[in-house]
């Protein structure tokens, strides 16, 4: 027994953090305690992994031993708020979403969830499609692997690095790590620390599993959460019933996993680059009350007001220009000049709006990089006590570590990083880091009789390039620059100008008003105030102060309604992974930074029907759009207006265009098929909720049936709260669709493209459905065959309202000219052509009350021509939404600029690592 009790005394005194370890006393150093304070000759004692004292005149313990800095600063060890440490790297992939109508073709190779004869004799599985990517139950503390190598990160100073799961959209929770100790339960400092979310579209489309796309991404995680939630309320109903007369609820994982992000209990790391990016998953977070955390932020000084306002952290990627994927980088893309100019002046930006940021290497591939990076966002304007601040306290408090790490102060773990000059100078080097306690050196030199010996300094590495400082012709950017240099030298990149402020008062005078519905008014008068339109008239009493457009010569229509479109969708336009997406929504993935929205607006248009893409049977839901080219998504979307969704029949949703067999339905028959069992189980869904909600009167507890978005928007469907719009081309499956629309008791608002709509034109008038078609494209593929540019004249002719679509950012900027072309094929009246982009799709979208004519209480809304809008010569001069003024030609043609040579080349990888000095070992590797 004495020889048990001898040995462990033994190995207690031999291992870190033992009561019985001895102290270190490192001297005569240069302390950086913090990023605000610095003890210029002061003493730090180690003991037990901790920070015993640091001061200038701190007693030297009897029992330490000597570290002699002088010529050494130290600093709070390092921290990487954002690596993969311990999980093996994975073969990168390219985004390559199908288009609409050319999807990319399958190879024999491809196979998804449902391909199996088990799912075509069920169909119906289609309508619960099991996520890829939900990995919320992955932590990186139980599913890590410690390299056998040191980590190349030690080297450059960092003792400490946040671990995040590599794979999937919920990657799992990651720790924070200490780059020491041969176990996890010496190396983890803290775990879980934040859940982590990948919304990257890497890889989308090269397969046909769920999701395929951005929105079915979104889509994936919005189900997940929702299951928790009912997991969490299933879980607390059990509880209350003392866990009888209830089954038990099933173990869930991933729901299990999610409780503490539901319940705020630990942040929401998700990666995010782009303002829109950032902005998007600021909703998401919102929707379900998560405590977000932005990583990669290379926009996020233009978001930077509001991330201020609601304390969001930045995890800014270090390297500054790349953008990520998940948290690690995608290919290093050219940049203009502006965008690095802008991307380097980022975390400048944030300092200066005062938003808590850290820079992060997110396994860079070159960390040896990491400071030079740095050094040129000084140089852009980040001050030196603010980017140690993001390499040391910065990060420790956003991970939520900051009363362990970050800074040198008693009680905190003894992590510390020593080097032989300020840190971002390009010739300082590492001596040695240590971590909780023990002292590591970049060379394999031990130290010596009981004093840390530092390593000689090699030669110094040159920098690459000096950072380029700010000069009167390139000034720190402090708004989105307007013209971005290309990095070829060949042109331009041209951002289109920013619309001036809507005035509260706007005339038009003199001009001729197309008002739609009630006649042509010559030498007439509109008056706008609010964004509304007042009053229309030869004379309308506007205010004195109100601004005045001279309309003379000018034509004034309502603005342009686009029926059919798909411009602003972010990573991609169909989520083709099952038949059945009813659960995704465009609005989740606009971007209004998407430049055909202002060319839309060239053209007159002023309401886009976003739509899904036509690869399914039931695609998701759309988005009706007011065309406001750089403004935020909430300014975009049409407020009020019903929802709607995409249907689609013929060969896009049987997949003719792919390997046979790569997913049910491959039929017209299984199309419909598809959409008749999805309405069925959507009618059963809707009587269980209406069961459960009924008021039971027996006072026992019943267990909420499962909540399926897609089967909630289906039922919604049936109740007529979403109006439907189907993509379709031959009579017998327009017929097809309108029969089960009748069988299932609910409307087709729109038939989109109805090619052969004039051979039932009788029977879709009768249904109430409207038709959206083309003005003369017919015949490039079978089922357009017999299409002809006299469908739309024969059409309205029958009574059936009738609309021209574009389906094309090309097109939807001359919609004005495919409406014409209906007088000539098939005589139409000009004011029924005019009907046909302005109040007939302006039903089919449920806003007819809104836009579509100009009269007075209507949005304003209104496209300005030089011409008859009909006539050949006819062009845009100015359009109008909501009153503002969102393209002037004038303006357009005064603020283009001339093609110009680049005046500052993207910068090149340095050929030598100007940071620490690396060791032999990380040379080899």
């Amino acid at each position: 027994m004495k020889i048990l009790l001898w040995m462990a005394a033994l190995l207690a005194a031999a291992l870190p953090g033992s009561a019985a370890a001895p102290a270190w006393a490192i001297t005569n150093a240069r302390v950086v305690t913090g990023p605000e304070k610095t003890i210029e000759r002061g003493v730090i004692v180690l003991r037990n992994g901790l920070i015993e004292a640091v001061g200038e005149s701190v007693a030297i313990p009897a029992d330490a031993r000597v570290f002699d800095a002088n010529g050494i600063t130290v600093y709070p060890g390092l921290i990487d708020g954002a690596t993969h440490y311990g999980f093996p790297a994975a073969a990168r992939t390219t985004s390559t979403t199908p288009a609409e109508s050319t999807p990319a073709p399958a190879s024999p190779s491809r196979t998804t969830a449902a391909t199996t004869p088990e799912d075509i004799a069920a169909p119906h599985r289609y309508l619960r499609p099991k996520a890829a990517g939900i990995n919320a139950d992955v932590a990186a503390a139980a599913r890590m692997t410690l390299p056998n190598e040191p980590d190349a990160r030690r080297n450059q100073g960092f003792t400490t690095v946040l671990a995040v799961p590599r794979d999937g959209h919920w990657q799992g929770t990651s720790a924070l790590v200490n780059l020491a100790g041969t176990s996890l339960p010496e190396a983890v400092v803290a775990a879980p620390v934040a859940m982590h979310v990948s919304l990257s579209t890497a890889g989308f489309g090269r397969t046909r599993s769920y999701p395929t796309s951005l929105m079915g991404a979104i889509a994936a995680l919005r189900q997940s959460l929702i299951n928790a939630q009912q997991y969490r309320e299933a879980l607390k109903l059990y509880e209350q019933s003392g866990r009888r007369g209830l089954v038990r609820p099933a173990f869930d994982r991933a729901s299990a996993a999610l409780l503490p992000v539901l319940d705020g209990t630990i942040p929401v790391v998700f990666t995010a680059d782009t303002e829109e990016e950032i902005r998007r998953v600021l909703r998401f977070a919102d929707e379900f009350r998560l405590r977000p955390i932005i990583a990669g932020g290379r926009e996020a000084w233009k978001a930077a007001e509001e991330l201020k306002a609601r304390d969001i952290p930045v995890l800014v990627r270090a390297s500054l220009t790349a953008r990520m994927t998940g948290i690690a980088p995608d290919a290093e893309a050219p940049r203009t000049a502006t965008e690095t100019r802008e991307a380097e002046a980022n975390p400048g930006l944030l300092e200066k709006a005062g938003v808590r940021f850290a820079l992060v290497s997110a396994d860079w591939e070159r960390p040896s990089d990491f400071f030079t990076r740095v050094r040129y966002a000084i140089d852009r304007g980040l001050s030196r006590a603010a980017a140690l601040r993001a390499v040391t306290l910065g990060p420790a408090e956003i991970l939520g570590a900051g009363q362990q790490l970050g800074t040198i102060e008693p009680d905190k773990i003894a992590n510390l990083t020593l080097l032989d000059g300020p840190l971002f100078e390009p010739r300082t080097r590492v001596k040695a880091t240590v971590i909780d306690g023990q002292f590591y050196y970049p060379t394999a030199t031990p130290p010596q009789r009981g004093v840390a010996s530092a390593a000689k300094p090699a030669a110094a590495a040159p920098e690459a390039r000096k950072p380029p400082g700010p000069t009167p012709d390139d000034p720190t950017p402090s708004a989105p620059a307007e013209v971005a240099t290309v990095d070829d030298g060949t042109s331009t990149a041209r951002k289109p100008p920013v619309p001036e402020p809507a005035p509260k008062d706007l005339v038009i005078r003199n001009a001729t008003i197309l008002t739609v519905t009630n006649g042509t008014i010559e030498n007439g008068s509109v008056w706008v105030q609010d964004g509304k339109i007042r009053a229309v008239g030869r004379t309308v009493s506007a205010p004195e102060d109100a601004k005045v457009i001279d309309g003379s010569g000018r034509f004034v229509m309502p603005g342009i309604i686009d029926s059919h479109s798909h411009a602003a969708i972010d990573g991609g336009v169909n989520e083709s992974g099952p038949s059945v997406t009813a659960q995704v929504r465009v609005s989740d993935v606009l971007d209004p930074q998407d430049v055909n929205l202002y060319r839309h607006a060239a053209g007159g248009t002023t309401t886009l029907n976003i739509l899904h893409g036509s690869a399914n049977a039931i695609g998701g839901q759309n988005a009706t759009v007011k065309v406001k080219y750089g403004r935020r998504v909430e300014d975009l979307l049409f407020p009020g207006v019903p929802r709607g969704i995409k249907m689609a029949l013929g060969e896009n949703p049987k997949r003719s265009n792919f390997t046979p067999g790569s997913r049910y339905p491959a039929t017209r028959m299984g199309v419909e098929n598809v959409i008749r069992e999805s309405f069925k189980a959507a009618r059963e869904y809707a009587r269980e909720w209406a069961t459960y909600r009924e008021p039971a009167g027996r006072g026992e507890k019943v267990m909420a049936p499962e909540q399926n978005l897609t089967l909630e928007t289906l039922a919604d469907v049936l109740a007529g709260k979403v109006l439907v719009h189907a993509h379709c081309y031959r009579a017998d499956e327009i017929s097809m669709l309108l029969d089960l629309a009748d069988e299932f008791g609910f409307r087709i608002r729109s038939l989109q493209h109805v090619l052969e709509g004039y051979k039932v034109a009788e029977k879709i008038r009768r249904h109430g459905a409207g038709a959206s078609t083309f003005a003369d494209m017919w015949g490039y593929k079978m089922e357009a065959f017999d299409g002809t540019p006299y469908n739309a004249a024969l059409l309205v002719r029958a009574g059936v309202r009738t609309a021209i679509n574009s389906d094309s950012s090309e097109r939807a900027r001359r919609l004005y000219q495919d409406a014409a072309k209906a007088m000539k094929y098939g005589g139409i009246s000009e004011n029924e052509a005019m009907r046909l982009i302005t109040t007939e799709p302006a039903w089919m979208l449920g806003i007819e009350k809104r836009v579509g004519a100009i009269e007075p209480g209507m949005d304003a809304d209104l496209a300005v021509f030089n011409a008859h809008p009909f006539s050949p010569y006819a062009r845009v001069e100015m359009t109008i939404v909501d009153g503002q003024v969102v393209f002037d030609r004038e303006r357009d043609l005064k603020h283009r600029v001339p093609w110009k040579e680049s005046l500052e080349p993207e910068p090149q990888a340095p050929p030598a690592a100007p940071g620490p000095i690396p060791t032999s070992e990380e040379s080899a590797q």
